[in-house]
């Protein structure tokens, strides 16, 4: 699938776009990707759905299932008008597209962990990075003590020993094996313990027929 771009919406130079504005941009940390790309010669980038303080959310079409009705509206949208994008340094921003809300639901088999945790302090002064904790720990689990010493912010809520002790407790029986019933895989802590952006499109669990 071709994807034209005479005629884009070019942003300006001076007018900010999206993940531009952070600095994990600004130091290279974000892959460049562009509508159209093909990884693993199997996943055809279709547009972007939006970004975050860690990375940017692309959707992208599986090649090897031929499904003429799947994704048709986003698709069509970003055929007749290709979102707006910039160029910075030689790398692409471009401006997310909303994605359709479907009439039926299904089970959901990939999902943002991060929506789970709402990080509302009992304070009532709204969202705190110690509440935020306290529900990750609630689900995972305590941090692995050498994880915690990487930490730039570690010790503030955290002791030497790596128990928790800011004024939050942390909620019982909030497993993620107790929240989910479909949930699989393990979940881990430590960055280098999962497996990279570049090693998932090779995971046997998106590569299987059923």
């Amino acid at each position: 699938m071709l994807f034209r771009t005479p005629g884009v919406d070019v942003v300006a130079s001076d007018q900010c776009l999206e993940e531009e504005s952070n600095e994990r941009f600004k130091t290279g940390r974000y892959y460049p990707v562009n509508i159209g790309d093909i990884f693993s010669s199997k996943y055809q980038v279709v547009g972007k759905l939006g970004w975050g303080v860690t990375s940017t959310v692309w959707l992208a079409r599986d090649l090897h299932i031929i499904d003429e009705t799947l994704l048709t509206d986003f698709t069509t949208a970003e055929m007749k008008h290709p979102s707006p994008r910039k160029t910075i340094d030689g790398l692409p921003v471009y401006a997310s597209r909303r994605f359709g809300v479907p009439k039926i639901h299904g089970v959901a088999v990939l999902s943002d962990f991060g929506s789970a945790v709402k990080g509302q302090d009992p304070d009532g002064s709204g969202y705190k990075t110690r509440a935020h904790l306290a529900e990750v720990i609630g689900f995972l689990g305590p941090p692995p003590l050498d994880l915690l010493k990487r930490g730039l912010r570690s010790r503030e809520w955290f002791h030497e020993d790596g128990t928790w002790k800011a004024e939050v407790e942390s909620p019982q029986g909030t497993s993620l094996e107790n929240s989910e019933e479909r949930l699989e895989g393990d979940n881990k802590w430590r960055p280098e313990d999962r497996k990279t952006a570049k090693e998932l499109p090779e995971d046997p669990w998106l590569n299987a027929e059923n």
